[in-house]
């Protein structure tokens, strides 16, 4: 059993499902009332932001592929079935894997070139302030990896109806699915194994995880996953098709198809594990920098990093959890042997509960939704960092946003034993720094000794070592 397939008869197929989106006025229709909803939602709020950023315009586009996605790709096989073509196109030296994977590249295509307006919008923006043009294009081809998950799903189902109707509509459902998939309205009463696969299952984790400007290897890993499944369901229907009652023949190309879904599914769940990411963002926003490298390779002995995560974390905190072993990995890598990362759950073992607590990371209460109600939920997601007999913790990480800074900061901490001085003036009217700018006070000791110094009546500053950065705070009143 083979599944080659012709190029020359699969763009043949294209080119002609190309021409019907073209040759009739639905699609124009289609793509005008998209574009209109689409930037009406993203223009009534885009100078209220006040950055030249496009990431508003695609948070709405998931759900606006609701309405474009079905209806590109609802008559794609119930059109034919209803007119009585699709016969007629299978009699042609086609096979139907040729006939499939030409309707889909089609429909992707045409969703492709509709999304090309969106750069028009980023030139424009361009002149107000400077866009990321590799966040820009990270976003796109998330875009298109979303419409081709929808195009393959909608692909599916029209092959199951005759009606465009019923396939517009159950393809609309299916993909509105794939979206909330992950969220609490549907992982809330479920078992943490199904949650979790809820979570991963959910198209708009890993559209959102690579719009943000990051290409990750199990993102693209699940796109191309869940295209071959609903590509192969869409074949196997073919298949029952043309073979009709020959049920052995059809058993046997099921059997395949299965086999290949499986490949699909189990390369998918592997392929989770396997970390992999390209950073096209102008500034690098998720590698690390060069002072973190620095202090990095600069290690002398080992420091230990243990993440405290609970197994059963609420789902909107899985993608941090994602990125936060990934920072670690990161932190691994340039650290070579001097950094150790160790990862343990406290939830329901008393002993690591303790260690968790004795080193500064706490519980912590979630609220999510279940039973059609507010539930708490307790849990950890926390760092220690301990190096030399101490230990600094971020207690609970709600986001990765200045998880590098705080990391590096508390690292460059423990391991610095000479730190140099800054003294703050006193004793003419100026504010304490203690009681007056606590929070920058503990940021300060981190890297730094402060300390007060006062100067005498023939200048001389008491307090004030040899190596002392000399500040003055601004006086009371000024």
């Amino acid at each position: 059993m083979s599944f080659i397939i012709n190029m020359k008869n699969t763009i043949f197929v294209l080119k002609k499902e190309l021409k019907s989106y073209f040759d009739g006025p639905t699609a124009y229709i289609v793509i005008i009332v998209f574009l209109l909803l689409w930037e009406f939602l993203f223009f009534r709020n885009a100078f209220l932001v006040g950055e030249a950023s496009l990431h508003i315009l695609f948070n709405f586009l998931p759900w606006l592929f609701l309405l474009l996605i079905p209806a590109i790709t609802m008559g794609s096989v119930s059109q034919e079935k209803s007119e009585g073509t699709l016969e007629f196109l299978l009699t042609h030296p086609l096979k139907d894997r040729e006939v499939v994977v030409g309707k889909f590249l089609a429909a992707v295509i045409f969703a492709a070139i509709v999304l090309l307006f969106i750069f028009p919008i980023a030139f424009s923006f361009s002149y107000f302030g400077k866009i990321d043009w590799g966040i820009v294009f990270s976003q796109y081809l998330a875009s298109v990896f979303l419409a081709s998950v929808f195009v393959a799903l909608g692909l599916f189902i029209s092959s199951i109806f005759a009606s465009q109707i019923s396939a517009l509509l159950v393809s609309a459902a299916a993909c509105f699915f794939l979206i909330i998939a992950g969220f609490e309205l549907v992982t809330a009463t479920l078992p943490f194994s199904l949650a979790s696969f809820f979570e991963r299952l959910s198209v708009l984790s890993h559209f959102d995880s690579m719009s943000r400007g990051v290409i990750d290897l199990r993102d693209i890993w699940y796109f191309f996953s869940v295209i071959a499944i609903f590509i192969g369901l869409a074949y196997l229907r073919f298949l029952k098709r043309r073979f009709g009652n020959r049920q052995s023949l059809y058993r046997s190309y099921k059997i395949g198809v299965v086999l290949f879904i499986g490949i699909a599914v189990l390369t998918n769940v592997v392929g989770a594990r396997i970390p992999g990411r390209i950073d096209l963002t102008k500034d690098r926003l998720y590698t690390l920098t060069s002072a973190s490298k620095k202090t990095l390779s600069g290690l002398n002995d080992l420091v230990n990093i243990t993440l405290f995560a609970s197994s059963e974390l609420p789902a909107q905190l899985q993608p941090v959890l994602r990125d936060i072993k990934d920072t670690l990995r990161d932190y691994q890598i340039f650290g070579k042997r001097n950094i150790v990362v160790t990862t343990k759950n406290p939830s329901g073992n008393l002993e690591i509960a303790s260690e968790a607590a004795s080193l500064g990371v706490r519980e912590v209460q979630f609220n999510v939704i279940g039973q059609d109600e507010f539930q708490l939920k307790q849990g950890y997601l926390g760092l220690a960092i301990s190096y030399g007999g101490q230990s600094e913790a971020i207690p609970f990480i709600q986001d990765t946003k200045d998880l590098e800074y705080q990391l590096t900061s508390i690292i460059k901490q423990l391991t610095t034993t000479q730190k140099k001085k800054i003294g703050f003036l006193a004793g003419h009217g100026e504010k304490d720094l203690a009681s007056d700018y606590p929070t920058l006070s503990q940021e300060l000791q981190k890297q730094f000794e402060t300390e007060t110094v006062t100067i005498d009546s023939a200048g001389s500053a008491e307090g004030a070592g040899e190596s002392s950065i000399l500040v003055k705070p601004v006086p009371e009143g000024t």
